[in-house]
């Protein structure tokens, strides 16, 4: 029983690590989106 419970365990760790990296990048798209549309003319 254990290790069927610790391939589960690493396997929602892993799923956990993906979905906070995600959940990252897509904040920075956000806020990167974001500042370009309110200062265009400092990207150019």
């Amino acid at each position: 029983m254990d290790s069927p419970l610790s391939g589960n365990n690493s396997l929602n760790s892993s799923l956990i690590i993906i979905t906070q990296i995600a959940a990252t990048l897509r904040s920075s798209l956000i806020f990167f989106n974001n500042k370009e549309s309110k200062w265009p003319t400092v990207l150019q």
